[in-house]
C-alpha cells in the first residue's frame, strides 16, 4: 500500500487543484482543510447506509464524497466514488462491500496527502 503521508500526484496534484481554484492557494488549503475535518462524517454516513442496506441512501453518500474529491481533480478517490455510486444506483448490495472497502481505502490515502499537503504548507498565508 502506498504511504499514507505523501503527496503522491495520483491521488491528490496540488498542481492541478489549484488550477481548478483559479490559482487560489489560500482556497485551496481552506478546502483541503475542511475536507479533513469533514470526511470522517461521510464516511460514517456509507456505513450507515451499508447496514441499513439502503442502496438509495448509499448512493447519495457516494454522490457527496465524489462531488468532494472531485474538486481535487479526478484521481483515484473519485473513481472509487463513482464505483460505489454506480453500485449503489444498479442495486447490488452484493458488490457495495468492496466497493466501500476500496472508497476507503482511498480516502485514507487521499486524507494523508492532504495531510501532508497542509503540512508542507504551514498555516494558512505562511505558505
Amino acid at each position: 500500500m502506498d504511504d499514507p503521508f505523501t503527496v503522491h500526484p495520483d491521488i491528490f496534484d496540488p498542481s492541478a487543484a489549484l488550477e481548478q481554484v483559479g490559482g487560489d492557494e489560500e482556497l485551496l488549503h481552506e478546502m483541503v482543510e475542511l475536507f479533513i475535518k469533514t470526511y470522517h462524517e461521510d464516511i460514517s454516513q456509507i456505513e450507515a447506509a451499508l447496514r441499513e442496506m439502503d442502496m438509495e441512501k448509499l448512493r447519495r453518500a457516494a454522490h457527496r464524497i465524489k462531488g468532494s474529491v472531485g474538486n481535487f481533480g479526478r484521481k483515484r478517490a473519485f473513481e472509487a466514488a463513482f464505483t460505489l455510486e454506480r453500485c449503489a444506483g444498479e442495486n447490488r448490495p452484493e458488490d457495495a462491500p468492496a466497493c466501500y472497502t476500496k472508497l476507503r481505502e482511498e480516502l485514507t490515502l487521499l486524507n494523508g496527502s492532504f495531510l501532508a499537503y497542509i503540512m508542507s504548507r504551514g498555516p494558512i498565508g505562511e505558505g
